[in-house]
């Protein structure tokens, strides 16, 4: 076979993308994760330490450590975007056409997989900060 007629690889940029494509993969949903799991723990051992429910938060470092969890993982999920667009925009001669061309085509993975690491982060980080102001704006224990 001729070098004209070898089927080329899907993704022939990968090498520009590495590890960090990985992470901007996954780090937003961990990121969620984490704070989801955290929040939980913390709120509620707080609220409800025994079988009746506490007016207040037992303890003055329960909030703070609840804010910086939040901050954290809404860092870590704009970090993932911004890492995953910067791969995209990396990757950009992988695959010819525009960005729909790129949804539909198939071609281009790395820059498919760079394209949906920016969505991701992007929609979980401001996902994770709708969560923090949710935070802000209810009472720590539900009670006015």
């Amino acid at each position: 076979m001729t070098e004209q007629h070898l089927p080329h690889h899907p993704a022939p940029h990968r090498h520009r993308a590495g590890p960090a494509l990985g992470f901007a993969l996954l780090a937003a949903p961990l990121a969620w994760l984490a704070q989801t799991s955290a929040n939980y723990g913390l709120s509620s051992h707080a609220c409800y330490p025994a079988a009746e429910p506490l007016h207040a938060m037992i303890a003055n470092w329960q909030w703070p450590a609840v804010l910086a969890v939040n901050l954290t993982a809404i860092a870590f999920a704009a970090l993932s975007g911004a890492i995953a667009f910067r791969t995209w925009r990396r990757t950009r001669e992988e695959a010819a056409g525009d960005l729909c061309k790129l949804v539909e085509a198939g071609e281009g993975r790395t820059r498919f997989l760079s394209l949906w690491g920016t969505l991701t982060g992007t929609g979980f980080a401001i996902a994770l900060l709708f969560s923090l102001i949710a935070l802000m704006g209810v009472p720590p224990c539900g009670y006015p």
